[in-house]
């Protein structure tokens, strides 16, 4: 659930620890409990781990994320496991057009759509536009938008040129004043 809501707070405090109790598992595990580790690995990194890393801005990290997905598939020696792997993978290398807002599914899609129409503004000269996308999107993942590195220089650019309070304001949750 954390992950569809773009709770990425929770998801980076909880996940490695968990990622690292199926390692042990993998490691130290029979079957059929090996196998289950596997698989939730492949989940854990290939489509949680990398996800997160996306929204985050650590398209590094999520691509070793999703290669470590496709590692517990490999293992696992399943071709549906493997396909779901690549797919992680594939998820993480890619940045695949920007889908249209009624056809995006979960809230952290949402917000990095506004974010990107936020920096479209911004380009344009047009900050008030890009602040009010700003604050939408943060209403729907606020860890995605203050943690963002590209909407963390747009702010800080746009506090040099532009004041107001809402941009102030969305600066100061961003921790950048």
């Amino acid at each position: 659930m954390a992950l569809l809501r773009g709770d990425y707070a929770t998801i980076a405090r909880l996940l490695p620890a968990v990622i690292g109790e199926l390692y042990a598992h993998v490691a130290t595990g029979v079957e059929p409990a090996r196998s289950e580790a596997l698989k939730l690995l492949v989940m854990a990194c290939g489509s949680d781990g990398t996800c997160m890393l996306r929204h985050l801005g650590e398209t590094n990290l999520a691509y070793i994320s999703g290669e470590r997905g496709q590692q517990a598939a490999d293992l696992l020696g399943d071709p549906v496991w493997r396909a779901a792997a690549a797919f992680g993978r594939a998820h993480a290398r890619s940045s695949a057009n920007k889908p249209k807002p009624l056809m995006v599914a979960s809230d952290n899609r949402r917000a990095a759509l506004r974010m990107e129409k936020a920096r479209a503004h911004a380009m344009l000269d047009r900050d008030a536009d890009a602040v009010r996308e700003l604050r939408r999107a943060e209403r729907l993942a606020p860890t995605q938008v203050h943690n963002h590195p590209l909407i963390r220089d747009l702010v800080a650019d746009m506090l040099d040129r532009s004041g107001g309070r809402d941009l102030r304001g969305l600066a100061w949750r961003m921790s950048l004043i």
